[in-house]
């Protein structure tokens, strides 16, 4: 019977056990640093805000970001940020906050707001009937190692101006550190299992001995 070895078993559960959780890849998704309108700063570059937009306060809590540039067609406000360090073909979730801030009201269905990873739109949202925060939690397929996450607002030529904060982006598939308790376990298991593997080997030694002095 093939028997993996005692030590390499104790490795694996140790390895396991000591690797660090996933930390969020976005920087500055809080806002709580300063980021600047149409330049790059605080781990965001942002093109097309105007003076009504930018980093503000009244955030959820704390600061937030306001994309707003007066309804300009083709000119989105945008706020951009490059992640590395994902596995291509793994499940990455992205949460965030956002709030329309100028406009309210329906928008017939016309897509105001969208997060976008290497331009292809994750998610998408229309105008806002309030201008209390709103959630949203969405899970895409890392397209490579390295992608470009945007926030835009004003989309599709309406003049719905949107807030941000609280944008987080963490892995779900194959990230994830057992908890304490596992991690004692698989090691007390571990452990156990090693002590019955040696017993076994002791007893099949002495057996052996004794069969051959008879």
């Amino acid at each position: 019977m093939f028997r993996i070895p005692v030590r390499t078993l104790l490795g694996v559960a140790a390895l396991a056990c000591t690797m660090p959780a996933q930390a969020d890849f976005v920087v500055n998704g809080t806002f709580d640093n300063f980021v600047p309108r149409n330049g790059a700063g605080g781990g965001w570059t942002d093109i097309n805000t105007d003076d009504g937009g930018g980093w503000q306060t009244g955030g959820n809590p704390g600061r937030y970001y306001i994309l707003n540039d007066s309804g300009g067609l083709g000119s989105d406000p945008t706020l951009s940020q490059t992640i590395a360090g994902l596995v291509p073909g793994a499940t990455y979730t992205l949460t965030g906050d956002y709030r329309a801030v100028y406009a309210f009201g329906d928008t017939g269905g016309v897509q105001a707001f969208g997060a976008s990873i290497d331009g292809t739109f994750v998610f998408e949202s229309p105008g806002l009937t309030d201008d209390l925060f709103h959630s949203f939690n969405v899970n895409f397929i890392a397209p490579a190692s390295t992608v470009t996450l945007a926030l835009a607002a004003e989309r599709n030529g309406v003049d719905f101006d949107f807030g941000v904060d609280n944008i987080s982006l963490n892995g779900v598939t194959a990230t994830d550190t057992p908890e304490p308790g596992a991690c004692a376990l698989i090691l007390a298991s571990g452990l156990s299992g090693g002590v019955l593997f040696r017993r076994r080997r002791i007893r099949g030694a002495l057996n052996s001995e004794n069969r051959s002095a008879v």
